[in-house]
């Protein structure tokens, strides 16, 4: 998972491994805390775009939303559930 303003070096090198699966074939799913026309954080602006072309993101606000605090925890949540064994 990407996303921690505070990341730990750990997170960092899984966030690494992350993108290099994606560059050598692997999946992955974006869940955003903003719509899918706006960017949490816009040095990771070219990491949403590759997400959004080759694989698939998901929001639950609309196109044009502005961003606000409150939209990570119901992200956070929206993660959990997907992220949910069956």
């Amino acid at each position: 998972m990407v996303g921690s303003r505070r990341a730990s070096s750990e997170g960092l090198e899984l966030a690494k491994r992350h993108e290099t699966a994606m560059n050598n074939g692997g999946r992955t799913v974006g869940v955003l805390g903003t719509s899918l026309d706006r960017y949490a954080v816009m040095r990771n602006r070219n990491l949403q775009a590759a997400i959004g072309a080759k694989h698939l993101l998901v929001s639950q606000f609309p196109r044009g939303q502005p961003t606000h605090r409150s939209n990570f925890p119901l992200r956070n949540k929206t993660m959990a559930l997907l992220s949910e064994p069956r």
